[in-house]
């Protein structure tokens, strides 16, 4: 973005808990993304907006959907000037970000002063090509659609590329911002993808340390989505870029009839788009069996032996991760007597480890 009001009270608690990560001026080529010598007054506004709209942390003010989530902050934009260099500027980011280990890209920059619409095809603009490989790359990038409506096809890079949520803007009232620019791409393809508000969207303000204000524009509808996809796969560690995606776009409120201009699949779900895909839960048993009673430090002792027992001859009360039951490594996962037996085995006569988990 252009930068950020690091000193922000939204942004106090990441900064106490450790949650920014990284952060690079690709402007100036240093680590500071707030303002500094020979910067525009008002170079962090934008990106102080967007952070706090994002992940702001400020209990009575501000929360964004992602105020857990860390961060890495790229400076990219120079507002004094707008020239192609900026381009390159945001591919360096994009390459720095993954290089940190990002999983999730928002961005409310767009480019189109050197482009024509029939460049919006999703493989020619240099910015675009970056997003669509950024998600090769395992990261889901939200843009901003751009506010040049209500015409269509006044998309801007790089929201026509392929991989990517696009995102347009609507009102509180769930429609549509006349600025918010429309799709399709000039293949044809819809877009945007989903919309969020972006009139008049409570932000965090680069005026002061304490400062808030409402700011209208799809650079604001873009950082609540890119929020929302956070909380996705933090509940989904396990989803693509392309499954976070389709769980977002296919749980919004259009999406039994999404348009190719203008709404896209609407206004998304949250809780909705949480529970549309699922991970399956991690193996109970890792490495060998034996741990019965379910110890945390995966001992094996006699409290295990003892819960063995209870199980087969007492109590007959299930075991947590029957896998771990499963001593003698029976090809079936049979928990029985002769796991029993090779459970005494190893504690007591021979000591032989126990079966590896199956």
């Amino acid at each position: 973005d252009t930068g950020f009001r690091k000193s922000h009270e939204a942004f106090a608690f990441h900064y106490a808990q450790g949650h920014v990560l990284a952060e690079h001026d690709f402007v100036f080529g240093d680590g500071n993304t707030a303002n500094e010598a020979g910067d525009n007054p008002n170079q962090w506004d934008h990106g102080t907006y967007i952070w706090g709209t994002s992940g702001g942390h400020m209990d009575g003010k501000i929360y964004g959907p992602a105020y857990e989530a860390n961060f890495i902050l790229c400076k990219t934009e120079d507002i004094r000037s707008e020239t192609p260099v900026e381009e390159d500027n945001w591919v360096a980011a994009v390459e720095f970000a993954d290089s940190v280990g990002a999983d999730v890209i928002t961005s409310s920059l767009t480019y189109s002063a050197w482009y024509t619409y029939s460049d919006y095809d999703g493989q020619t603009a240099t910015i675009t090509i970056a997003a669509n490989t950024a998600d090769s790359l395992g990261i889901v990038v939200c843009n901003a659609m751009g506010n040049s409506g209500p015409s269509v096809g006044t998309l801007t890079p790089p929201a026509d590329a392929f991989d990517i949520i696009a995102v347009g803007a609507v009102t509180s009232l769930g429609s549509i911002a006349s600025f918010s620019s429309r799709g399709p791409t000039f293949d044809g393809r819809p877009k945007p993808e989903v919309v969020a508000q972006g009139v008049s969207t409570y932000a965090s303000s680069a005026a002061g340390d304490a400062a808030y204000t409402n700011v209208s524009g799809t650079s604001l509808s873009t950082p609540l989505v890119a929020g929302l996809c956070c909380l996705v796969l933090e509940a989904n560690p396990c989803l693509t870029p392309q499954q976070v995606r389709e769980a977002v776009m296919m749980t919004a409120d259009r999406a039994a009839n999404p348009d190719s201009t203008t709404y896209g699949h609407g206004i998304p779900d949250a809780l909705a788009a949480i529970n549309y895909a699922s991970c399956p839960p991690p193996p109970c048993c890792v490495g060998t069996t034996g741990n019965i009673n379910g110890d945390p430090g995966d001992i094996v002792d006699v409290a295990d032996l003892t819960t063995l027992i209870d199980h087969l001859f007492i109590s007959f009360t299930p075991l947590g991760c029957p896998e771990e039951g499963n001593v003698n490594g029976d090809p079936n996962g049979d928990v029985d007597v002769a796991d029993l037996t090779s459970l005494i085995d190893h504690l007591f006569i021979s000591f032989t480890p126990t079966a590896a988990c199956q």
